[in-house]
Parts: C-alpha cells; structure tokens; sequence
C-alpha cells in the first residue's frame, strides 16, 4: 500500500508540471508585470513561552540578513548582529525586550523607521488599524522549533518583531480566525474593498470547466472520484473540483482545480494544487459545518494592482499565497516566518 501510494504521488507530480506547461501555453500571455514591493507578514498568537502570558506577535526575521557566505556563495556560520542584550553565543531566555541601542540596530537591520506605521487589516470585516512603530515594543523571542537548544549560540535561533497585547486589537477582530494580514512603512497599501468570501456550491461534475489540452489527474489515478463545486463573486463565476482516491485518501483530496470565468466564458484564472503529508486541502467555504471560519476570499486587496485569491492549501512548511487573478502578476508570499 505504501508503494503504490508512493507511485500514486509521483504520477500526479509529473502530471502538475505537465499541467503548468499546458496552462501557460493556452492562457494569454503578457509580460509580468514590475509590481511594488509588498512585504506582507502575520500576526501570530504566542502562547509557547514559558512563565510569559500569551500576546500577538509580528516577525520580521526574514527581512534581517544573519547568514554569511563565502566567495563561492555558500552559507557559512551565521553572523551576529548583536541585536540581543545578552552575552554573545550565551542566549538563554525566552524572550528579550528590545530598547535602545538593540532597537535601533533592529530598525537599521529590517530597514523601519520610528516614523513608519503597522497596518494590520482585518480583511473578513474591511477594517484597518493603525499603529506607530514608535510606540510598538520591539521583542527577540525564542523560536519554538529551538526552546531545547539553550543556550542558543546563535541569534538566528530567535524571532524578532513587534509584540501586540489583546487590548491593543479591534474588538471586532477574531485572531483566531487569522484572517488578518499586515504591512509596515509609510502608506496604506491595503484597497479597503471588501474582499468576496467565496460560498461553494455543490455542482455535477460535468459542469466544471474543459480546458483544451490540459488532462485531469483522475485519467491517471485508479479509482479516482472527483466533487466539484461553484461559487459566484465579481461578476465571475469560480470553479473548484477536488480529486479524491481509495488508494490514498477518500476523505482528503490528494488534487485540486480551481478556474475562473468572465461572464463571456472566457478562461480568466487556472491553478491546480498537489497534496501531500506537507500540503493539505484547505476546507472549502460552506462544507464542512464543524468549522465556520471563511477561508477562500477574492477580490480587490491591493490599491493598484489586479484581484486577488487565496485559501485553497494549508501548509505545514513555507508560508500562504496570494495569487492575482492576472496571472501575468506574480504570487506574493505572505512572509510567516514558518521554521517547521
């Protein structure tokens, strides 16, 4: 059984490389388009630390450079940057309040200034809220993955951001929703459209979109079943159709589809989503009554730049996606500081 699963998820591997080599032959071609640079980060809720209350936390680690490398490129041992105020390759804390001198280098580090502002937008209730980085506490805690390394020898063992406490939120935020996202410097680039939450629709199979020259998984993968399912957001209509396998998992699909139509049938988005134990199925809107959070949204989320959609894969590695509708726009890469 595990071979054949094993066999099972190569196939659809090399199949979804055939499938984007397809996509981008039969969707229009542009030039990708020179988009602003958005560092879009999370905010997570810390409760891991020992003898410290839980609070809210943004990191901004992965704008801070700790690696040296040597002429050939390669990483050698991290760098220090003295950002803690502790012995250096002595840390044994948890958590490490950040003033003076070590706030500074952190703001010279990630490239914030005492003037910028932290934008955190709620975007299940088109509500922004603001902050000035002047007045935010700017902590080092330890990253989850290394609390049995201490003494840690190096500062990259850490995680260095912003702290927020619960009464520092909107009270119409739900963070455990995490349907919020967050910006910092020195404009607002959130849209403040309210985003469509996508509610899916059960619907025959063959009602799903045919896309010329692209073959689904299912022809490949014995005993294979597909559910498919609609949704109405934007004047478009949007498609999902999960695929779903005896041999692997039939209460979790190992693919997904997702496409969009204009109102002239015209093929305006195509994705598909391999699955496997790092990458899970999100729970689509609707479907399953136990969990009532809205996970796939769309609509206009940045000023100036095209629709968007996302919430179709949770991930136990990497970090969210944000796909733009005109696939001529690249992804962004919601910066989560995922270890795992």
């Amino acid at each position: 059984m595990q071979i054949k699963k094993i066999i099972l998820i190569y196939i659809l591997f090399l199949l979804s490389c055939d499938i984007y080599a397809d996509e981008n032959d039969k969707l229009p071609q542009q030039q990708s388009h020179l988009t602003q640079k958005l560092d879009i980060f999370t905010l997570d809720y810390i409760e891991y630390l020992e003898n410290e209350s839980a609070f809210y936390f943004t990191s901004l680690s992965e704008n801070i450079t700790f690696d040296n490398y040597d002429e050939n490129g390669e990483v050698i041992l991290p760098r220090n940057l003295q950002l803690i105020p502790d012995t250096v390759g002595n840390y044994k804390k948890d958590i490490y309040i950040l003033n003076k001198e070590y706030r500074q280098r952190f703001m010279e580090a990630t490239g914030i200034a005492e003037t910028d502002t932290y934008y955190l937008y709620d975007y299940q209730n088109n509500q922004l809220t603001t902050y000035s980085i002047s007045e935010l506490e700017v902590i080092a805690i330890i990253d989850a993955y290394s609390m049995d390394e201490k003494p840690c020898k190096f500062e990259n063992y850490y995680q260095f951001g912003f702290r927020l406490t619960s009464n520092q939120l909107p009270k119409a935020l739900d963070p455990d929703s995490y349907q919020t996202l967050v910006y910092i410097g020195k404009e607002n680039p959130f849209a403040l459209q309210q985003l469509t939450a996508l509610d899916w629709k059960k619907i025959d199979n063959e009602d799903f979109p045919i896309i010329s020259g692209i073959e689904t998984s299912s022809k490949f993968i014995q005993d294979s079943f597909n559910k498919t399912y609609q949704a109405k957001a934007n004047g478009w209509n949007y498609y999902v159709q999960d695929h779903f396998s005896q041999e692997i998992d039939i209460n979790s699909a190992y693919y997904r589809q997702v496409v969009i139509k204009d109102q002239g049938e015209a093929i305006l988005f195509n994705s598909e989503y391999a699955f496997n134990d790092e990458i899970i199925p999100a729970f689509l809107n609707d479907q399953h009554p136990e969990f009532q959070h809205k996970v796939q949204w769309s609509g206009k989320l940045f000023k100036n730049q095209p629709l968007v959609i996302f919430g179709f894969e949770w991930k136990s590695f990497g970090c969210p996606v944000i796909d733009y509708i005109d696939r001529s726009y690249k992804s962004l890469i919601i910066k989560c500081d995922n270890r795992h």
